[in-house]
């Protein structure tokens, strides 16, 4: 980079270096100069909320080393300095920018400036002392503008002025860049004046108050070819598949932004992202990683959180399928047991005594699979038919969520038997979903 080419001789002097550095380019970008120091200012969503003023960096002659020795001496030596990025400012260079500017300044790295006399070394690249009170809020305003214009809500702007306490276009400043990875080390580490606390505020923008960063998560346990014979002569039968499909649709329904891994694919937002079966960790640790999804449901195979953990820390609805074989590990179900969270639910199976254990916790929600059939001693919730409808038992009252024969019929659709639509209901009202949305999965799955 070369900078303040007042005359042709400097233009005709730097281009074939221009090239050179630019080989692998198609072109050589000639820009205006702006007369002024380099500021960095860091937007955060709507505001403008640190800045760096940068350093002409400058070597003052002792009449004894070179100009080359001095930047060593003088300018590298600096604690900030340094090569990793762990350093607010980098190690200073003889490279082309350097060189150029000692041209200008009519000395080589090999010249012994006279005692006293300072050289510029280097226009930009080096921030110092944080000035964030003194940013004109026309400055500012046009920073946040900058980074609204290529659609960041947290970016660096790269602004040259000569006064940053002044109007913008009084003094001619002008955004020369805009950085989509801000430095945040020449605001935590500035030359002079208070560090700002810029880690806290871009935590505040992405997490508003109140705002955890958390969202609805389901997991889904069961055999492939679980369930009764109607799910497995409707087309193989996969319980867990089918209840964790369900599920997602019923998200979908109530306005969520739904990503779901199962044994038939990955989804993401409706788009099937992947085909074939993704029960593993691996693959709900991937989905976890895609922001747009505000909810998740993901079908696990209990051996492999055996082997590989789990991808999350807190899970708020667990569902375990009836039919499952008795020799299944059942370190799966306590690792998934104890990461529920205070507020959520375990949906056990009646058919399974070990897991109807869990309803004494009081946070089990025990599918019944008879109808009219009771609760078991215990258990503070379930879910069953009555007259024909899936309803939630809780405190002695019975809420009316569904036709059996509804879920039953979006159930096999999706290669599942009536279970895995009862458990899919439960699992939605465990979640908080309304009954409207419930059933609007429900149809959306057939």
């Amino acid at each position: 980079m070369f900078l303040n080419l007042a005359t042709r001789a400097e233009v005709v002097a730097a281009f074939p270096l221009a090239r050179e550095e630019a080989r692998r380019a198609r072109s050589i970008v000639v820009e205006q100069f702006i007369a002024g120091v380099e500021h960095r200012l860091l937007v955060v969503g709507s505001k403008m909320v640190a800045c760096a003023q940068g350093e002409y960096i400058y070597v003052s002659g002792d009449g004894r080393h070179t100009v080359a020795e001095l930047i060593d001496l003088q300018i590298n030596s600096d604690a900030r300095r340094g090569n990793t990025e762990a350093m607010p400012n980098k190690t200073v260079l003889l490279d082309s920018t350097v060189l150029a500017q000692l041209t200008q300044e009519g000395v080589t790295p090999d010249t012994v400036p006279a005692e006293g006399r300072r050289v510029l070394v280097k226009r930009i690249g080096t921030h110092g002392a944080d000035v964030t009170d003194r940013v004109h809020p026309e400055i500012a305003a046009a920073a946040v503008r900058a980074a609204r214009a290529v659609g960041l809500d947290i970016a660096g702007i790269d602004l040259v002025a000569q006064d940053i306490t002044r109007p913008l276009f009084e003094q001619g400043a002008m955004v020369c860049e805009v950085n989509a990875g801000p430095q945040l080390l020449v605001h935590t580490m500035p030359s002079s004046g208070p560090g700002q606390p810029v880690g806290d505020l871009i935590v505040a923008e992405l997490f508003p108050p109140g705002d955890t960063g958390r969202i609805p998560v389901a997991a889904v346990v069961g055999r492939p070819g679980g369930g009764d014979g109607d799910g497995a002569a409707a087309g193989g039968g996969h319980d867990a598949t089918a209840t964790a499909r369900l599920l997602e649709r019923m998200l979908h329904s109530a306005g969520h932004v739904a990503g779901l891994t199962c044994g038939a694919g990955k989804w993401a937002d409706g788009w099937q992202c992947a085909a074939g079966s993704h029960t593993s960790v691996a693959a709900a640790r991937d989905l976890l990683m895609s922001p747009e999804i505000d909810a998740a449901v993901f079908e696990l195979d209990p051996h492999d959180v055996i082997r590989a953990g789990l991808p999350f820390d807190r899970v708020d609805a667990l569902v375990f399928l009836p039919g499952t074989a008795d020799g299944d590990d059942p370190r799966a179900a306590a690792v998934l047991a104890a990461i529920v969270g205070p507020e959520a639910a375990i949906i056990v199976p009646d058919d399974r005594p070990a897991l109807c254990d869990l309803a004494t916790r009081g946070r089990a929600v025990v599918l019944l699979s008879a109808p009219d059939a009771p609760p078991p001693a215990g258990a503070a919730r379930a879910v069953g038919v009555r007259g024909g409808e899936i309803v939630h038992l809780q405190g002695g009252a019975a809420e009316s969520i569904v036709r059996a024969e509804e879920a039953a019929r979006a159930a096999r659709s999706l290669g599942g038997g009536p279970a895995a639509g009862m458990a899919a209901v439960a699992a939605a009202v465990c979640l908080g979903l309304a009954p409207d949305s419930i059933r609007a999965g429900l149809a959306a799955a057939r």
